[in-house]
């Protein structure tokens, strides 16, 4: 009988080894996961994040001094730590334990330092882990004094890197869109269009920006061609703001004193030349204006 109980009972027992060995191999490949992760996310701030620590010491410690009276106090307060648990622990034992249990009392001073000490191990422990959650946090949102400029991405965060590379994504796909709109332009008239106009007495008219409208995302069928952009009615046209004109990473005011918008982006003065042209037309009227044909497209109205 004995010797059944004792092959039954003992399947049961491997299953709790194989768990607990299941369970370390789980909590192995949990942590290796967490550490590619940690790798992948933070890239340059994986250095900041395992050997920061060492870093502070070795730029701190040098520039450590002992405040003597502080030394003191902290000291005085330990020994009367100690002393006052050993005390309370006697107590304890004497007025609880040893009341219901036959035996004296075993609480030592080696009891008290152990205690005292493991004490002190867990509020360090603590103190680090606040210290390494402020870590982390100072890795994902960036240090506070940090100006975005001049900051490499180490110090903006990761948060702010994210988003600074999402801008930088933003903005090449605007630039992009630009150069799509230049080739139309080119391949429609085949020139690309001037940096700027003026009429024959020196009045600067209009840029590139507004020429190549229609071969982008807008158009300004209300522009009159022979007055100049910041004379009625064309002033209202450029009292607008177009999102593709602006680089979302550089901050700052997007219209001027007088409430025109402006653009982040030039073009090129060599590629892009100021061109004088003749007024033919004010605006676009189906091709015809005053019996004269006109050529339609961005450049209406002007002859270059």
């Amino acid at each position: 009988m004995s010797s059944t109980s004792a092959e039954s009972t003992s399947p049961s027992a491997e299953p709790t080894g194989s768990g607990v060995v299941q369970g370390k191999k789980t909590a192995f490949v949990a942590g290796i996961v967490v550490t590619i992760s940690l790798v992948i996310l933070l890239r340059t701030n994986i250095e900041q994040l395992l050997l920061g620590w060492l870093y502070f010491l070795l730029y701190a410690i040098p520039k450590m001094t002992v405040d003597w009276p502080s030394a003191i106090v902290g000291t005085v307060c330990v020994l009367l730590f100690a002393v006052g648990l050993h005390r309370t622990a006697r107590w304890l034992m004497i007025s609880v334990i040893c009341k219901n249990s036959e035996g004296t009392n075993h609480w030592t001073w080696r009891s008290t330092l152990v205690t005292s000490a493991t004490l002190f191990v867990l509020f360090a422990a603590g103190t680090a882990v606040v210290g390494a959650l402020h870590q982390v946090i100072w890795l994902l949102s960036g240090r506070r004094d940090t100006v975005a400029e001049t900051a490499s991405p180490s110090q903006l965060g990761l948060i702010a890197e994210a988003r600074e590379m999402a801008h930088r994504m933003q903005a090449k796909n605007n630039l992009q869109q630009f150069g799509l709109a230049f080739n139309n332009f080119h391949d429609t008239n085949g020139a690309f269009p001037p940096g700027g106009t003026m009429n024959q007495d020196g009045e600067l008219l209009h840029g590139w920006a507004i020429l190549i409208g229609p071969y982008h995302s807008f158009i300004a069928p209300d522009l009159d061609y022979s007055r100049g952009w910041r004379e009625s009615p064309n002033d209202r046209i450029y009292k607008c703001q177009i999102q593709e004109f602006l680089n979302p990473s550089q901050p700052g005011a997007v219209f001027d004193a007088e409430g025109f918008g402006l653009s982040h982006w030039a073009g090129n003065m060599h590629v892009l030349p100021i061109k004088s042209v003749h007024v033919t037309a004010s605006k676009i009227v189906d091709g015809q204006q005053d019996g004269t044909k006109q050529r339609s497209g961005p450049e209406g109205g002007i002859s270059i």
